[in-house]
């Protein structure tokens, strides 16, 4: 699962949104007048696709992608940069990693994409936008 995990990432790093909140990979503090977007990788239980015990398996899931602007800015410069990201991962389409060292690529099929609507925090206007993707491995 991590060669799923980063084809969606190595799509998504296309956009050059910074700075990017990775997993397990913190911005030191995001800064209360300038965006920052952040990344999760959510997996749901593989499904076996057939009988025999050397079936490949279906991975699904949710890439979500949030993202932070400054409040009281309108809600204009986030819902672009979520048109952006939607356009990037369109139904349909495959995103694909090739692994480095072993050479296999792994290609990710994206079922749907789509923006949630937006929330307050405290210092931040959040706008969540959701990738719904396959791979058979």
């Amino acid at each position: 699962m991590i060669s799923i995990n980063a084809a969606l990432r190595k799509q998504l790093a296309t956009l050059s949104f910074s700075p990017m909140d990775w997993e397990n990979r913190s911005i030191d503090q995001p800064q209360p007048d300038a965006p920052y977007y952040r990344a999760f990788f959510l997996p749901s239980e593989p499904v076996q696709m057939e009988i025999t015990g050397t079936a490949k398996l279906r991975y699904n899931g949710i890439f979500q992608v949030s993202i932070y602007y400054p409040k009281n800015l309108g809600d204009g410069l986030a819902q672009t940069d979520a048109d952006t990201i939607l356009a990037a991962f369109t139904k349909g389409s495959t995103v694909t990693w090739t692994d480095p060292d072993t050479h296999v690529t792994t290609s990710v099929r994206i079922l749907r994409s789509w923006r949630s609507a937006g929330s307050e925090t405290p210092e931040f206007y959040h706008v969540p936008v959701s990738i719904r993707w396959r791979c058979d491995l």
